[in-house]
């Protein structure tokens, strides 16, 4: 018995659980303009679902099944492997709701637009009901009478021995059916989905869609038809692949599918390559130990020939281009067979490329993997500008973007104990000077950190050693108030912020290594202070870290990070807006930890850099992503991007920006600083110091890395970073002045 006379047949087998929210809702109800199988074939009730009385089927009435009208209003001939402008004739079962059609149009118009309107084309949907598909089929073999005189009812009508669409209720998956026989007036595809695995409520239901569209694109370039009954001369098989050798065809249509839905709005980053390392996981380790070719892998063989076909289909794409594969194989398919258009599209026989893909196939699994590394995008240089004081040399400590747009820097002028006085610089969008202020007599004077308030900027630091609090007029920079306190021998604020009626300001009291810039072997501190920078209270942060050096909030709660006795480890609190202590961690290795970095991303997530001895030739960047527990979701040591000799190269870290994807950029200077090395190579010297950045992504995965040097290879140091409305950053570059260097989105 010819069963459907199906001359393709596919289930679709869940792999990879897909997550997000994908595509935009189309507000035109689809159901209402497309055929339902409703008794009345009217639209749906406003609650989506279907009357559970037993609907009347009327009777087909089709007078030419080739006859089209075009949204023009033109009049055109449906035909085969021809683009159209037709849409497909639609029909659902009785418990299928309209959200379901217009989901599954909506996907299908997705493959429409990126591979063509290709018909005559059926879409079935199918729900969870046996009589309402039975009813379903007893409709489709009515519909095929009507439109073709050919139509055997007792071979090509379901019947008790041959279901049509009765066995999706059980069975789920999804299919594609081409009606190309010579003994048929009216060829035509037929699309089936069904209710589950996947089901529309599943995100994979999408992408099944797209993937049996790419069926329809696939046959719609082969016009030869199979007999009703021999299926072994028929030249369909042949030219998708061989018969019941799924590999290309089913290969091709899974990458394709799973390639157009990983571009779709929402998706999340590295869909693709996410799915595509999964289908290696689960099939490579099968498929190399068995000893079938893969062009005579079976739909019944061990191997999932889906997955290790989609890789095939991956590798040439990326040999070739997709459009060797689209317009070039397909285009030449139907004239010249497959091994022929296989050839003239690909530069080399089936046999050939399939001996290199095992070839492919023979390499560790990430290099394999390295097929979907995507183009690395560097961010550039936009402008750099830089101004100094009235000291010797300037070094900026911090920077912030500011409401106006420009950006305010701090830092020192001169150097301590004996000649350094604070700068606080301002500039515009473009990084045109704007003013300037020095604040403190030469000698022992820090500038910290800053944040904006609603009526100017709050500078804090230190003055003769003593903790200060600063605040500025925001155009002029001119004091509005400059107070200072002595919490504790040689002592300092390192960083700000504000809160109700007042701020919290963090830092350090009896340094012991008084006269280092960065951690001075002293005792954390908190501080409380009104909104006319008075001290009102104080804390001590010891014994939980020996300098505290950053300082913020979120879901008001605070976070404080910095550096444990001897900077051995991190240092990270979490504690309530009134002080108390919810935890406090240490992270780190078996040697120096130094914490100089800190932020926190929008959701909760805080990211800690610095550089670190810890199993390390020198010092490397060291950075890490904790959950808002104080977890350790991950952690990287990078350094030497240049590629000197490592153990004479320092890459110190000293400030890190949480970025909207999820990730984090870090900012540190790199270079060495030993008289008795240098080395030089093609691009750059060891000696010459440079602003090194690092992109994380929100795995922990890097992203890109660079350096950046002045003008004729002159010395820059990165010194902190702070992001710009656009996407870009402004890099807080030491070169003996207060740099800002605009770079652009990635």
């Amino acid at each position: 018995m010819n069963k459907f006379s199906a001359l393709f047949f596919c289930l679709i087998l869940l792999l990879v659980p897909l997550t997000g929210c994908f595509g935009n809702s189309d507000d035109e109800d689809k159901a209402s303009k497309e055929d339902s199988i409703d008794s009345d074939n009217d639209a749906l009730d406003q609650d989506d679902t279907i009357p559970n009385e037993e609907p009347t089927i009327e009777e087909p009435i089709i007078e030419d099944p080739y006859a089209i009208t075009c949204p023009d209003g033109s009049i055109g001939t449906l035909q085969w492997a021809v683009i159209t402008c037709a849409e497909p004739d639609v029909f659902r079962t009785t418990d299928v709701s309209n959200d379901t059609q217009n989901l599954t149009m909506e996907w299908y118009d997705i493959a429409v637009k990126e591979w063509g309107n290709y018909g005559p084309v059926e879409v079935y949907i199918i729900g969870n009901d046996v009589d309402a598909a039975s009813e379903l089929e007893d409709f489709y073999c009515d519909r095929h009478k009507a439109l073709d005189s050919n139509w055997n009812e007792q071979w090509d009508c379901a019947n008790d021995n041959y279901q049509i669409f009765t066995n999706y209720v059980e069975d789920g998956g999804a299919a594609i059916s081409t009606q190309k026989r010579p003994d048929l007036d009216y060829d035509f595809m037929a699309m089936v989905m069904s209710s589950k695995y996947p089901g529309p409520e599943e995100e994979d239901y999408k992408p099944v869609v797209l993937h049996e569209y790419f069926h329809i694109f696939q046959h719609s370039h082969i016009t030869s038809e199979c007999t009703n009954n021999d299926r072994d001369v028929c030249l369909r098989d042949d030219k998708m692949g061989g018969e019941d050798t799924p590999w290309f065809s089913e290969g091709g249509a899974e990458f394709m599918a799973q390639s157009l839905y990983s571009k779709q709005d929402g998706v999340r980053n590295n869909y693709l390559k996410d799915v595509m390392r999964h289908k290696l996981e689960i099939s490579l380790e099968g498929y190399k130990s068995q000893d079938t070719p893969l062009e005579e892998l079976t739909y019944s063989s061990p191997v999932n020939v889906y997955d290790i076909g989609a890789w095939f289909i991956a590798y040439l794409i990326d040999n070739e281009g997709e459009e060797a594969f689209l317009e070039g194989f397909y285009g030449d398919l139907d004239d010249l067979g497959f091994d022929s258009a296989f050839e003239k599209n690909f530069g080399k026989s089936k046999a050939a490329y399939l001996s290199e893909y095992e070839l492919f196939l023979d390499q560790d699994f990430d290099t394999i993997m390295t097929l979907f590394d995507e183009p690395v995008a560097y961010p550039e240089q936009t402008w750099f500008t830089s101004y100094g004081g009235t000291g010797e040399e300037s070094h900026g400590h911090y920077i912030l973007a500011c409401s106006d747009g420009g950006f305010l820097q701090i830092g020192e002028t001169g150097f301590i104990p004996n000649t350094a006085k604070i700068l606080v610089v301002k500039v515009n969008s473009t990084g045109q000077f704007e003013w300037k202020q020095e604040f403190g007599d030469v000698g022992h004077n820090l500038g910290n950190n800053a944040i904006e308030t609603a009526d100017g900027y709050v500078i804090v630091g230190a003055l003769n050693e003593d903790s200060s609090v600063i605040k500025l007029n925001k155009s002029t920079g001119e004091l509005i108030f400059s107070e200072s306190f002595d919490n504790g021998g040689s002592d300092a604020i390192e960083s700000i912020i504000e809160v109700d009626n007042g701020f919290i300001g963090v830092g350090y009291i009896d340094a012991e290594d008084r006269d280092n810039t960065f951690f001075t072997e002293g005792k954390g501190h908190l501080t409380f202070i009104d909104d006319l920078g008075l001290k009102t209270s104080e804390m001590s942060l010891d014994p939980h870290m020996a300098h505290a050096y950053r300082i913020d909030t979120h879901n008001n709660q605070i976070f404080i990070s910095g550096l444990t006795e001897e900077a051995f480890d991190y240092a990270l609190m979490k504690m309530t807006m009134a002080g108390e202590i919810i935890w406090s961690n240490t992270y780190g290795g078996d040697s120096y930890d130094h914490n100089f970095a800190f932020d926190i991303s929008p959701d909760g997530a805080v990211y800690l850099s610095g550089h670190t001895l810890s199993g390390t030739a020198n010092w490397d960047t060291y950075t890490l992503k904790l959950d808002n527990d104080g977890n350790v979701v991950w952690e990287n040591t990078r350094g030497n991007p240049r590629g000197f000799n490592p153990q004479y190269i320092h890459d110190e870290v000293w400030g890190a920006a949480a970025t909207p994807d999820g990730g984090v950029i870090i900012v540190a200077g790199t270079g060495d600083e030993y008289s008795s090395y240098s080395e030089c190579n093609d691009e750059d010297c060891s000696d010459a110091w440079r602003v090194y950045l690092i992109k994380y992504d929100s795995n922990g995965d890097l992203v890109w890395e660079m350096t950046l040097a002045g003008e004729e290879n002159s010395d820059w140091a990165g010194e902190d970073i702070c992001l710009t409305s656009d996407g870009g950053a402004v890099v807080a570059v030491d070169n003996g002045e207060f740099g800002f260097l605009k770079i652009s989105p990635a």
